[in-house]
């Protein structure tokens, strides 16, 4: 992936995209925070958080269905329409995780909130406020 300086994001030509999933992912018991795009889920990451990372906000949900059976996941959303959209449909998706939650930043996503100086109890008070208004995936 990579990002001009105007802002634009691309991906390489003939690449192919799946999830973001960092090293130890496999060995931290953590729930799951899911974010849109490498930047939010770096940000997360940074953050102290355990995530993984989708391409877009539509993309990887089959892949996501499969790493997440029986974890509590918190998608944290872009937003915009799109973002909103996204996380509802992957919401859906992962039936088989444990619990579902959706948490949107105050602003666009989680890269842009962690510039305006968000901390990370900033994010975790988010991620436990849409904890208590799980989303019902059946």
């Amino acid at each position: 992936r990579i990002r001009r300086d105007s802002g634009k994001k691309f991906s390489e030509k003939g690449s192919k995209e799946g999830v973001f999933i960092p090293k130890g992912y496999d060995t931290d018991k953590r729930p799951v925070v899911v974010c849109e795009g490498p930047t939010d889920t770096a940000c997360c990451l940074d953050l102290d958080f355990r995530a993984v990372g989708r391409p877009s906000c539509l993309g990887g949900s089959k892949l996501l269905k499969e790493l997440l059976e029986d974890e509590h996941v918190c998608i944290l959303a872009d937003s915009d329409g799109p973002g909103q959209n996204g996380a509802q449909k992957l919401a859906q998706a992962l039936r088989k995780s444990k619990s579902v939650s959706i948490a949107t930043p105050p602003v666009k996503d989680l890269r842009e909130w962690k510039n305006q100086g968000c901390l990370r109890q900033d994010v975790l008070n988010l991620i436990r406020g849409a904890a208590s208004s799980p989303v019902t995936t059946s």
